[in-house]
């Protein structure tokens, strides 16, 4: 079964109602960098009550982009990469995220490694910061942290409340060693520790951290 097929065949089988397809990670060496934003054109187009989510690097990056996915979630270095610009301060990346907004996509969620996610929406901007603590294993944390965002988001929570529990998540789960993933009272535990703050005004500490440029 071709790829097209099985894409086809799958369509018929999701919940119309609360759905969204994520398409991540690097695309293998025989496939077109313009594969990802060849398949969000077309669920766009004949599928409407479908959302799409971006999460990769580089052309498929810059690519997929252009098919205007409804969420993108880059690293800081990976957006830096996008730009082929160091991204020096937040009024920079405050710019990028507007005009990526604009282009038609909905949000937009930076993970900042240890430093917590930026997320911007249509109406709002905000940094959410995680508590200090002891990492086992980076391994699926940027999975964890979108999937937390994308089922409370579905389920009609405020985007400041997704990014917060996206970033409980991305937390509780660097705790777990290799690929275990975390359980739900983990993520509650940690997620009273986790602050959003908006970005408007930006608060000075996030100021900084651009000029330390420590996002790893």
């Amino acid at each position: 079964m071709n790829v097209q097929k099985l894409i086809r065949k799958y369509f018929l089988s999701i919940d119309k109602k609360h759905c969204w397809i994520i398409f991540s990670g690097s695309l293998p060496p025989n496939i077109n960098s313009d594969f990802y934003a060849g398949l969000i054109k077309k669920i766009k187009t004949n599928h409407f009550y479908i959302k799409c989510a971006l999460d990769t690097d580089e052309e498929p990056l810059k690519k997929g982009i252009l098919s205007s996915p409804n969420l993108i979630k880059p690293n800081f270095y990976e957006l830096e990469r996008f730009t082929n610009n160091k991204i020096k301060k937040f009024s920079h990346l405050s710019i990028i995220g507007e005009n990526l907004i604009n282009s038609g996509i909905e949000y937009i969620l930076i993970t900042l490694g240890k430093k917590g996610a930026i997320g911007f929406s249509k109406d709002d901007v905000f940094w959410a910061k995680h508590p200090i603590v002891k990492p086992k294993s980076s391994v699926g944390c940027g999975d964890v942290f979108l999937s937390g965002f994308l089922h409370k988001i579905s389920s009609g929570n405020s985007f400041e409340k997704s990014l917060q529990f996206a970033v409980g998540c991305g937390t509780a789960k660097v705790q777990q060693e290799g690929t275990k993933m975390p359980q739900i009272s983990e993520v509650k535990k940690i997620l009273k520790d986790v602050s959003v703050v908006s970005c408007r005004p930006v608060p000075y500490e996030l100021k900084k951290l651009f000029l330390l440029r420590d996002f790893e």
